[in-house]
């Protein structure tokens, strides 16, 4: 009867739920297994880099556990659920994600509504210390007008979180979807690097569900990613 039970919680975590956000910390799937739908419920790797570019291993895991190495150049990984990962409907929520990153690597975050791709677009280059954020304006999340900051206190072979906090979609375009974005030391919240940047949404359209998270890498190294959260913006 313990493992019925215990096979019941696995077959509900898998089950999507929509406008439910993510956790994913990719611990339910065996170690050094590619990156696909099958293997994790949603994902699936895209891009130029060969296939199995990225892979679920217990050293890329932050503090215990798995988590998701990118381990060539071009590698992209997506995140879809089949409908809104989160609408106007339920209210503000917080993004998070753990990463790690060695070499001069170059790594983009972008969480859009899936068809025009309007939405969030978040990158970090190591080479040059700086971060780009949306700030509104522009045809997507890939072609909008940025904010740049540094960020050369970014250390490699230490693990980071990147947070937008307290994001409310909207409906229409008179008050663009915008947050507060956070980077800190993983293991220490009080190490501060950006403290509360204003983003805002990028597109022609209004942001008023999040449909895919993006995260692609470009640059020699390597990136670990981990703890991948979309929930509620009280839910710390």
């Amino acid at each position: 009867m313990k493992n019925a039970k215990y096979f019941v919680a696995l077959t509900l975590t898998a089950l999507p739920l929509y406008g439910q956000g993510i956790h994913e910390n990719f611990d339910l799937v065996a170690p050094n297994t590619p990156l696909s739908s099958k293997t994790v419920e949603g994902w699936r790797q895209e891009g130029p880099a060969p296939a199995g570019s990225a892979v679920i291993i217990e050293e890329a895991g932050y503090s215990s556990g798995k988590g998701l190495r990118l381990e060539k150049r071009e590698t992209m990984v997506v995140y879809e659920s089949g409908g809104p990962i989160w609408s106007s409907t339920n209210g503000a929520f917080t993004f998070k994600i753990t990463f790690r990153f060695s070499g001069k690597i170059l790594f983009d975050v972008a969480l859009h509504n899936g068809s025009t791709s309007a939405g969030f677009y978040i990158s970090i280059n190591a080479r040059t210390g700086e971060l780009a954020a949306s700030q509104g304006g522009g045809e997507s999340a890939f072609r909008g007008n940025m904010g740049k900051y540094s960020v050369k206190e970014l250390k490699k072979e230490t693990w980071y979180t990147l947070e937008i906090r307290n994001v409310t979609l909207r409906t229409n375009l008179a008050e663009p979807t915008s947050g507060k974005l956070y980077l800190y030391e993983a293991a220490n919240s009080a190490d501060l690097i950006l403290d509360g940047i204003s983003v805002a949404a990028s597109g022609s359209i209004p942001l008023s569900s999040i449909k895919t998270v993006l995260i692609r890498r470009w640059g020699e190294g390597m990136l670990d990613i981990d703890d991948i959260k979309i929930s509620t913006a009280s839910d710390k």
